[in-house]
């Protein structure tokens, strides 16, 4: 299968979870007070999300190395469309909460799976390029999906930012089920060693470290996601026909990070691109820091260091999928379930400890960005010889 057709096959795959993050963020602060609780706690239904999304690619993951990728991604597609449409008829917190979860289970595995895929039918710097490609995909959303978002709560009210994901569910269903072959030549039997399976891999070191590094990656687009409405409309009174357009400055950076991590890639190789990655973020963390010590609080201090933060946050997110794929052939889905679900767990829980209280400053993804990017750094250089 040719690289451009696969990336066409799999974009509705790897949009869905991103899309059903961002599309409904500019509606947080409405949606706190419909339901009477705190940004503290409307953050529930992003940390919550994220360890749903974790648990369940650990099970997604072995269960397509036995059944075949397509019947598993079919099955995820109709679990995301069914979770979409319960969260437009939540009335409490507690149900969003939990139709959340149901929504993250399904499209989780759709992101999994299509890595998955990838490694099925590429390897190395071929596997390497597709996966940077499908991050760059990935800024569709923060790009697109605010903007959208915006548009359906302002006009419609924040249920039509749940029933749109539709769109996707439709477009993945036609996708998968009507053109994609299944990928997987080799079967492996489900059974409960896969949990030995999973501990034998996270011992793996090429895969421990390149899994952390493209998680402290990802979690600087999560703690953004996190912050930005609440600092950008309720702390700054911006606008909030305003805010996709300063959202998709993360779109950018992460579309502008991965497209340049794919031609690095090509001359460089995996570590080394990934070492700039690590490096980028800490300076764009740095800058932040800085910056808001000097003059606080501003629109331009958060955005445009987010912007150096966010491209060295794709490297490591690209950079550190192919590492941590490239050793597991034969059991590539369980790779890509236990991957992911560390990703999703470790996200989770950065936002839990970077955001504990109402957001008023940039500090939370400064202290992140410079704090994370000193142990990836450290990482890299003292285990250099786990990664080569």
């Amino acid at each position: 299968m040719r690289r451009l057709q696969l990336i066409n096959l799999l974009f509705a795959l790897v949009i869905a979870l991103p899309f059903a993050m961002d599309i409904y963020v500019p509606a947080l602060p409405d949606m706190a007070g419909y339901f009477s609780v705190t940004p503290a706690a409307m953050q529930l239904t992003l940390t919550l999300f994220m360890f749903s999304a974790s648990l369940m690619q650990l099970i997604i993951g072995p269960l397509s190395d036995q059944a075949g990728r397509k019947p598993i991604l079919l099955l995820n597609i109709g679990l995301f469309g069914i979770g979409s449409v319960l969260c437009a008829t939540s009335y409490s917190l507690a149900s969003l909460v939990i139709y959340r979860m149901i929504q993250a289970a399904g499209c989780c595995g759709m992101m999994a799976l299509a890595f998955a895929v990838v490694r099925d039918v590429a390897e190395g710097k071929e596997s390497a390029i597709i996966y940077a490609y499908l991050n760059g995909i990935v800024s569709f959303s923060p790009i697109f999906a605010p903007f959208i978002g915006s548009f359906l709560d302002i006009y419609f009210g924040w249920r039509a930012t749940f029933i749109a994901l539709l769109v996707i569910v439709t477009w993945a269903f036609i996708s998968i089920g009507g053109f994609l072959p299944e990928t997987l030549e080799k079967r492996k039997p489900f059974n409960f060693t896969i949990f030995k399976e999973y501990w034998d891999i996270f011992q793996h070191p090429r895969f421990f470290y390149y899994t952390l590094i493209s998680a402290i990656g990802v979690s600087y687009f999560y703690l953004f996601c996190s912050m930005s409405p609440y600092i950008i409309i309720t702390v700054l009174h911006l606008p909030k026909s305003h805010y996709g357009y300063y959202f998709c400055f993360m779109g950018t950076s992460l579309l502008l990070g991965s497209f340049l991590a794919g031609k690095v890639v090509e001359h460089y190789g995996v570590y080394r691109t990934c070492l700039i990655g690590v490096i980028l973020s800490l300076l764009g963390g740095v800058i932040m820091l800085a910056w808001h010590m000097v003059s606080g609080l501003s629109i331009a201090n958060f955005i445009w260091p987010m912007l150096i933060i966010g491209v060295g946050g794709a490297f490591q997110l690209g950079m550190g999928t192919a590492g941590l794929m490239e050793p597991f052939q034969d059991t590539a889905g369980a790779a890509a379930g236990l991957g992911g679900a560390l990703r999703f767990a470790f996200m989770a829980t950065a936002g839990a400890v970077f955001i504990r209280k109402n957001i008023d400053s940039t500090l939370p993804l400064s202290l992140a960005a410079v704090g994370f990017s000193l142990l990836a750094l450290l990482i890299m250089l003292k285990k250099k010889n786990d990664l080569l």
